[in-house]
């Protein structure tokens, strides 16, 4: 345990394991000469750094900041003024931007949510998508009905029965 973390957080138990991705992930990083994209899934311990590089506010006391490798060096831009507010900032290291998007297993667990969806039938331009009739061609129900929202294999399931 970092003692300056302790001595500082919030909310250590619930924060200890952000802190320590934000940690690890900055060593490495502050190695790097370039930094553009980082890809990281959305799981618990990831809040902090997504939230970072979107440039959202963290929970993180001064003290912290400081001692934190790679992201105390960020710095933020606001975006530009539109009709309504969008609580993002551009994200960059030097001069260059930094961008976070999640991992590629998040975006297909979050599109097999939107087709289990109740609140409607999802179309790709003129044609409606229903699973249902997938059911009778062999998809598995644990798979149809998304018993676990997170699991990567039911998304998978959903998306390529066969």
């Amino acid at each position: 345990r970092h003692a300056l973390f302790e001595e500082h957080s919030t909310n250590p138990r619930l924060q200890r394991g952000q802190w320590a991705t934000l940690q690890r992930l900055g060593q490495v990083l502050k190695a790097c000469p370039s930094v553009k994209y980082i890809i990281a899934d959305r799981h618990g311990s990831h809040n902090f750094l997504g939230s970072i590089l979107l440039g959202r506010a963290v929970p993180l006391a001064d003290e912290l900041w400081d001692v934190l490798p790679f992201f105390n060096s960020l710095r933020f831009e606001s975006l530009p003024k539109v009709a309504f507010n969008i609580p993002y900032r551009m994200c960059f290291m030097k001069q260059e931007s930094v961008h976070f998007f999640p991992g590629p297993a998040h975006g297909q667990k979050s599109f097999a949510e939107q087709m289990r969806s109740c609140l409607g039938t999802p179309h790709f331009g003129c044609l409606a998508a229903d699973f249902a009739a997938a059911l009778d061609l062999g998809l598995f129900t644990a798979a149809y009905v998304g018993k676990d929202a997170m699991s990567d294999r039911q998304a998978a399931l959903l998306l390529a029965p066969s």
